[in-house]
């Protein structure tokens, strides 16, 4: 007979689940953009639940970053995400409610965590206020008092999913599904902006200003959404960096570890650069400072490491220069070879057969002469200007030494026995004219002075393998510490020096101080427009209520662009848009939005219906290619610069889509702003029409509402944003809030401290991520994204679960 405890639970777990799922059918029922398919692969996921209910760990992390069709459905208050934690918890709650925890929260930090949900219900209570009857604006832009709701949001889907998350399996079972879904999402995230750089500036043009928002649509006012998560998500590779139990996750951690970087650095934001260093500064300290304290790690060879890592930063940023990129990979190849082959190990027994250290030196240099009589002849013969770059003399020589030498180090470190000497002494033999062809490689690429300085790089690396080599002992072991230090240099050499060598990156540069000034001033102006009370003192102004005091109280006397829906005389419902006021006498724009699938250098018939009212307000429609910031190509079809005052007017104009749709056809978007004197202008009935009649604009009547339709504000992101997460939480949630998060965080970090410094659970990851995430938030706000707040909820809450007693799990299991 199961114990009543059990079975209550059961019960009430069965009872829980139920309003996730009404809540799930009615929002996928009313879902506007392919509803079927969002129906069936809700489905999907929820008996992939059924049948393993603890997935969800490793199934949410991996899709957050990307799960956001906003642009397309133009519902952002509830998006995919949320679906998919409806079916989490309605399919969780159901399988896993009579199961009894196997973990739990230290008392404190269940207090705490108690104090933040409190005080942030009491905020978006406040947020509400004053209360008004939903219609079609509510949930259609971020003035709306609903707002509120959009931000808390995240707090409470991170509160609902603490029930799953105490049945997970413990750390250990936390661990092993969250830091896999971690690095899915960042794989995700890093193609993604992989895929972003080649369609628009190039995947390797770091001298554009454009800056990537990879899968976060709620990047469309600007932020630090995908900077964020990337400082949550990007330490998570040192988890199976450092402690993988197989070969291929250690791999997968180097690949990671390379595209996490490129990643970071190119979006050209200098809190995810600092939130890096910040996380590797946490794991570095708490990874070696143990073993500085035990005496296992001795402060010299730490401080010879540094010396010679600013060394080799420094020859190969200036071989770069003057090299290139070719100078630089081949300059890197010749590191990685000295890695290695300093760090082959050595048995007594090497060269027994061919005349012991004699004859090995002789296989060395007989070696050298051969590859390097191979490569000069290569040099001279492949001298085609119709070859294909890798067939040219230099680049051949250098991949016929460095695959020679690749092919000789493998059978040192896994060949027969008997062989690997031998191996060991051809790896080195073909070391030199691999260093030469580094630098003739350089030499045909800039000439001269790419040749002296590929040469100044090289010559470190040749002379500490020569030092290694003529020790008894090498002076390092290859193992997986060096490997692992080893590839995270190259790959942070590989990524930074490119980037950080760009026009770009110095134009960056050089405005630290003056954006520095922006934000202290904006913080500043921030706290002073909340009302003077004590009540906003204590308990904040409420949630998601920046925006809408901005537009109505800042003190910049501008008044940012908006739109809004109305409904006229006979149940018409139409779009109005209401230009940006400046006092310098121009704003940003804010742009209406949808995605038209669009075929190159082909007709299309464009209406509407257009009205205004007030001043001299203008109308613009064009049709751009963009992801979602930047427009490019745009094409402008010959809209009205002033619509009829008061009055609605059809209008008709033939659009020729030129390069538009060339590279991506679903990248073109339609967009309507309004720009001028303060006014307002009117949009109904938008038609965008194939030739043959196919209609391409969903919800062109507005009747209902957002659905099918985005906005953006391309470059002006302060009407949105306080830009800082400490002064964000202050003014939405007052001195109740700040403090208690402020607690929760510090209680959190020095229980991460304590248990890294012990070497225990992955706790130094989980404080890097933690600790990136609030540099990131010294620049940025981080709780206006729900995602977000549930993410870092979600890594606190895993970061400190315990394993349950064992005793208290058998006496709740236990059977009356």
């Amino acid at each position: 007979m199961e114990g009543s405890g059990a079975l209550t639970r059961g019960v009430a777990g069965k009872l829980a689940a139920l309003p996730a799922a009404v809540i799930l059918a009615l929002l996928l029922w009313d879902y506007p953009f392919r509803p079927w398919l969002a129906g069936l692969l809700t489905i999907a996921y929820c008996a992939l639940l059924c049948w393993r209910p603890r997935w969800w760990l490793l199934l949410v992390p991996a899709a957050l970053p990307w799960l956001d069709l906003s642009p397309w459905s133009g519902r952002f208050y509830i998006d995919e995400l949320d679906l998919m934690l409806l079916a989490t918890l309605a399919a969780g709650y159901w399988r896993l409610a009579a199961t009894p925890p196997d973990s739990r929260l230290p008392r404190t930090a269940a207090v705490l965590l108690a104090l933040v949900v409190i005080s942030t219900a009491v905020a978006a209570w406040r947020g509400l206020q004053p209360w008004a009857a939903p219609d079609l604006n509510s949930y259609a832009n971020y003035l709306s008092p609903y707002n509120s709701l959009r931000v808390a949001k995240g707090t409470l889907w991170a509160l609902l999913l603490l029930p799953l998350l105490r049945r997970a399996g413990g750390p250990a079972g936390i661990a092993a599904l969250l830091v896999p879904g971690m690095l899915l999402g960042l794989l995700f995230t890093g193609l993604a902006v992989l895929w972003e750089r080649s369609l628009f500036p190039g995947l390797l043009n770091f001298s554009s200003d454009y800056r990537p928002t990879a899968p976060f649509a709620a990047m469309h006012t600007g932020g630090a959404a995908l900077d964020a998560y990337l400082a949550m998500s990007f330490p998570f590779v040192a988890w199976w960096l450092l402690h993988a139990a197989r070969r291929r996750q250690m791999a997968a951690a180097l690949v990671l570890l390379l595209l996490g970087l490129f990643t970071g650095f190119t979006l050209f934001s200098r809190d995810v650069w600092l939130a890096y260093g910040a996380a590797a500064a946490v794991l570095a300290a708490l990874h070696a400072g143990p073993q500085l304290a035990s005496g296992r790690l001795r402060p010299a060879s730490v401080a010879v490491v540094a010396v010679l890592m600013v060394l080799l930063c420094g020859v190969l940023a200036l071989a770069f220069s003057s090299g290139g990129y070719r100078a630089l990979g081949t300059l890197l190849v010749l590191w990685a070879a000295t890695l290695v082959l300093g760090g082959l190990p050595r048995r007594r027994t090497d060269g027994a057969g061919i005349g012991g250290q004699a004859g090995l030196a002789g296989v060395s240099v007989a070696v050298a002469i051969l590859l390097g009589l191979a490569a000069a002849a290569a040099v001279a013969l492949l001298r085609s200007g119709g070859l294909p770059g890798w067939a040219k003399g230099p680049y051949f020589a250098f991949l016929m030494t460095a695959g020679a030498g690749a092919v000789a180090c493998v059978l040192a470190l896994g060949g027969p026995a008997r062989l690997r000497g031998v191996a060991r002494a051809a790896a080195l033999g073909a070391y030199f004219p691999l260093a030469a062809c580094a630098v003739l490689v350089a030499w045909h690429w800039g000439g001269a002075p790419a040749a002296r300085d590929a040469a100044l790089a090289a010559l470190p690396a040749v002379a500490l393998l020569l030092a290694s080599q003529l020790r008894r002992q090498a002076l390092w072991q290859l193992n997986r510490a060096s490997i692992s230090l080893g590839c995270a240099a190259a790959a942070v050499l590989a990524a930074a020096i490119p980037i950080l060598a760009s026009s770009y990156m110095e134009e960056r540069m050089s405005t630290v101080e003056r954006d520095w000034q922006l934000r202290v001033r904006h913080w500043d102006e921030a706290i002073r427009m909340m009302p003077d009370s004590w009540d906003n003192s204590l308990f904040g102004v409420g949630l998601g209520r920046y925006p809408a005091t901005y537009y109505w109280h800042n003190l910049l006397g501008e008044q940012p662009g908006s739109y809004r829906y109305e409904t006229e005389a006979g149940g018409n419902r139409y779009l109005r848009l209401l230009p940006p006021q400046h006092p310098r006498g121009y704003g940003d724009p804010l742009r209406h939005l949808q995605l038209v699938p669009l075929a190159p250098h082909t007709g299309y018939l464009l209406e509407f219906d257009a009205r205004r009212h007030g001043g001299d307000t203008r109308l613009s429609v064009v049709v751009c290619r963009r992801w979602l910031l930047y427009p490019q190509d745009c094409v402008v079809p010959g809209a009205p610069a002033a619509a009829p005052r008061d009055n609605w007017q059809r209008y008709r104009m033939q659009l020729d889509s030129a390069r538009l749709g060339s590279r991506l056809p679903g990248l073109s978007q339609l967009e309507l702003a309004a720009f001028g004197e303060p006014g307002a202008v009117d949009i109904d009935n938008v038609s965008l029409r194939t030739m043959d009649g196919k209609e391409l604009i969903r919800n062109g009547s507005f009747s209902r509402g957002q659905d099918g339709w985005f906005f953006s504000s391309d470059r002006d992101h302060l009407p949105w944003h306080i830009k800082n997460f400490y002064v964000h939480t202050y003014f939405e949630q007052g001195w109740l809030g700040a403090v208690a998060l402020a607690l929760l965080l510090l209680y959190t970090g020095g229980r991460l401290l304590a248990r890294g410094w012990a070497g225990r659970d992955g706790a130094a990851v989980y404080l890097a991520a933690l600790s990136g995430a609030l540099v990131v938030g010294a620049f940025d706000s981080l709780f206006d994204v729900p995602r977000l707040t549930l993410l870092l909820f979600l890594l606190i809450g895993a970061a400190l679960m315990k394993e349950r007693p064992v005793r208290q799990r058998q006496r709740r299991s236990a059977p009356a």
